[in-house]
């Protein structure tokens, strides 16, 4: 007869933050981990863009001794990354290329492919010759120009996606004479947007009605008083000729990107000089 001892492991001592309430204007009531592997977040109010803002890579869950020895600093974290991904860092040179190698301690199915290099090129050229040369296996963003030499080759694919940027200019409202609503209004009516979308951007590309990409759901609204908001900005140009002793140069437009393309620098497209009877265009 012999008899064992068992000794029950120790309980979980999770952690939780909690604010007293939800008068200081952000999303969470308290955040708290419940156990080992599950986290529960209660918010102020509803929220149905949760889900996608929780899965965006600022919302990375990393475990506390992690973030005590690197004081949470972003810039050692970046330098020292920490995550439970398919591949870990071998080797990164900065400006040049970044290397992965699998992780032998993945908890999902192991990748297929041991090695990946990540390199930088600038020029656009250069990464569509080394693709067509085969000295990479893909490149990002090629130049908007070489689409159609990419399709018309058979041992090329092209693979557009929703890109979720938004080309915009901004004006602060608390500057005259742009604390008129009616003169911003008119400056965005002044800009060819549908004219810069189709000269400068590749097929695909939208002008943007709103600040929210249409890749963006929920978010982007589909609804809205379109005939309304052109009278509107008809009113505004004329608003915009009586404003008097202000020099206005615009260079950009309120555009979205939905396909893969270089940076594009636009030059002022218009400019409105204070003349002596007002604003010449």
């Amino acid at each position: 007869m012999f008899c064992c001892r068992y000794e029950a492991p120790a309980a979980y001592e999770g952690m939780k933050t909690e604010a007293p309430n939800c008068d200081y204007g952000g999303e969470f009531k308290s955040i708290e981990a419940v156990d080992q592997f599950t986290v529960k977040m209660t918010l102020c109010n509803p929220d149905p863009a949760y889900l996608s803002k929780v899965a965006f890579a600022a919302f990375q869950i990393q475990d506390s001794d992690y973030l005590d020895e690197m004081g949470g600093d972003s810039a050692k974290m970046a330098e020292n990354p920490n995550g439970t991904g398919a591949y870990v860092v071998k080797e990164w040179v900065r400006g040049d290329h970044i290397t992965f190698e699998a992780n032998p301690n993945y908890w999902g199915e192991a990748p297929t492919i041991k090695t990946l290099i990540f390199r930088w090129s600038a020029e656009a050229a250069q990464r569509l010759l080394e693709l067509q040369s085969g000295t990479v296996d893909a490149v990002f963003a090629p130049a908007a120009e070489d689409f159609e030499t990419i399709q018309a080759d058979s041992n090329l694919v092209l693979i557009p996606y929703d890109s979720p940027n938004v080309f915009y200019l901004g004006m602060n409202n608390t500057i005259p004479p742009f604390d008129n609503d009616k003169v911003r209004q008119a400056m965005a009516m002044a800009i060819d947007k549908k004219g810069l979308v189709d000269l400068l951007y590749p097929p695909g590309s939208t002008v943007a009605e709103q600040f929210v990409p249409p890749s963006i759901v929920p978010g982007f609204s589909t609804t809205g008083d379109g005939a309304k908001h052109q009278r509107s900005l008809v009113h505004s140009w004329i608003m915009l000729l009586l404003v008097r002793n202000h020099s206005l140069c615009l260079a950009g437009a309120w555009i979205t990107r939905m396909q893969p393309t270089s940076m594009i620098s636009i030059s002022p497209v218009v400019c409105l000089v204070s003349g002596k009877n007002g604003p010449i265009l």
